[in-house]
């Protein structure tokens, strides 16, 4: 990696990630630059780390929404329950109130179309 003074951190990519940080030694005396310091680690390692915390990441967030959609049926499912039970006990008053006023109306019907169709039996 080519050495720049007036760059502090470095970074070289490409088959081998390097990082080199320069550190100018300045004279306690009379404040001249003496000399650099130059550090270089390589960033394979940090890098395999980075992978590793993104699978693992990745691997959390698949699970966590997995569970959150098996939660989330769940508690829809739950929620519901009581609807459902309340919409069947209204099925079945509509259908008992439809049969008690069915036997009245009918009882009414035939009385008022029995005149109409024996005219005579009224007249007597």
């Amino acid at each position: 990696m080519p050495f720049f003074p007036n760059k502090i951190v470095q970074f070289q990519t490409g088959k081998i990630p390097i990082q080199a940080v320069n550190v100018p030694i300045i004279a306690s005396d009379n404040g001249e630059l003496v000399g650099y310091v130059r550090v270089s680690q390589s960033l394979e390692e940090f890098d395999e780390t980075l992978q590793k915390l993104d699978w693992g990441l990745s691997g959390g967030i698949i699970i966590t929404l997995v569970l959150s959609g098996i939660g989330g049926i769940l508690l829809t499912h739950q929620a519901m329950q009581p609807i459902e039970e309340s919409f069947e006990r209204l099925k079945q008053f509509t259908a008992d109130a439809s049969h008690e006023l069915r036997s009245p109306l009918m009882a009414i019907k035939i009385n008022a179309e029995l005149p109409l169709e024996y005219p005579s039996v009224l007249a007597i």
